[in-house]
């Protein structure tokens, strides 16, 4: 893998833009493994396993070393936050519903396979758009802190954001 930018850093690791070998671009997940022989730990590999959806980035590889994690996933395009900072997406009604669907579709996937977010924000929401289809295409990402519906978890996520089904145990409000 050929390491191309640092893409962020948060409580539980950081991500960077790599390129594959056969030139395509790919997010690598590294975060500390607390405790390298147990295969427990929630990850992003685990919650993406779990589910498959366009609204979810394609899991390409998980492996872990006796001190960190690691997952590569498909690479899903600028971070919503960015792009409505930058003023680059633009928000009419009909890029709104489409953005707002994709995500409730990947929160639907996540649903299904019994999981919570536990981070939904603007800036784990990743947009791109491709040249034959003009239509921006959200995809959710960091499955760093899912866990299982209706555990009382309010420890998980970025406060303001958490699954209000964790928070509240199971009822969302």
């Amino acid at each position: 893998l050929e390491e191309l930018a640092q893409a962020g850093a948060g409580a539980f690791g950081s991500v960077t833009h790599v390129q594959l070998p056969d030139g395509r671009r790919a997010v690598l997940k590294t975060m500390e493994a607390r405790d390298a022989a147990s295969e427990a730990e929630t990850t992003d590999a685990w919650a993406l396993a779990a589910m498959d959806s366009p609204f979810v980035p394609a899991l390409l590889g998980h492996w872990r070393d006796a001190t960190h994690k690691y997952a590569l996933m498909e690479s899903c395009g600028t971070d919503l936050h960015s792009m409505l900072a930058a003023g680059r997406l633009s928000t009419d009604d009909a890029t709104v519903r489409l953005l707002a669907w994709s995500v409730a579709s990947a929160l639907d996937c996540a649903h299904a396979a019994g999981l919570a977010h536990n981070d939904l924000k603007p800036a784990n929401v990743c947009v791109r758009q491709t040249g034959a289809d003009p239509a921006p295409r959200a995809t959710l990402v960091d499955w760093g802190c899912p866990s299982p519906l209706g555990l009382d978890e309010a420890w998980r996520g970025t406060d303001g954001y958490r699954a209000p089904e964790n928070v509240h145990s199971g009822r969302a409000c």
